[in-house]
């Protein structure tokens, strides 16, 4: 609302409402994981991007999913529920790119640092130290800066 010259869409990542080639850049943001096969939005995020523009995909590390890491809310009520997850290995995401004519430029691991310890350690009866000693220094998140060719 601060910035009149953005334009938010709101729809399905597996169908967006968007012309073909109708953008520079597009942004998937720790989405790709909720879905089983992510075939369809890469399928609808190429088609969206103009030859030559971008796309970065940011998503929650492989090894994180496959050792039960998920997001959790609550609803209405207050009751706590998840938002299942899917394992994506780097392998599936390249194979899918190369299918979708997305050219790879950078793949970025960020690792977990001190300063995300506390966060890391909600959901585990465990001290800190525990969690940083477990944890630091491993990726958390997995990002894909490609160029649709």
């Amino acid at each position: 609302s601060r910035n009149k010259n953005v334009n938010f869409i709101l729809g399905d990542l597996t169908k967006l409402p968007s012309e073909d080639t109708s953008f520079d850049l597009a942004i998937c943001s720790l989405a790709l994981t909720h879905f089983q096969q992510m075939d369809k939005v890469l399928a609808e995020l190429s088609r969206v991007i103009r030859k030559g523009g971008h796309l970065v995909i940011s998503d929650i590390h492989p090894w994180l999913v496959a050792l039960g890491g998920q997001a959790e809310f609550r609803d209405k009520l207050g009751k706590l529920g998840y938002v299942t997850n899917y394992i994506h290995w780097h392998s599936d995401y390249i194979n899918a790119f190369h299918k979708h004519n997305l050219k790879l430029i950078q793949c970025l691991e960020p690792t977990l640092e001190p300063k995300h310890v506390k966060l890391a350690q909600q959901g585990f009866n465990l001290s800190s130290k525990t969690v940083a000693a477990a944890l630091q220094g491993l990726p958390i998140a997995l990002i894909w800066v490609l160029e649709k060719a």
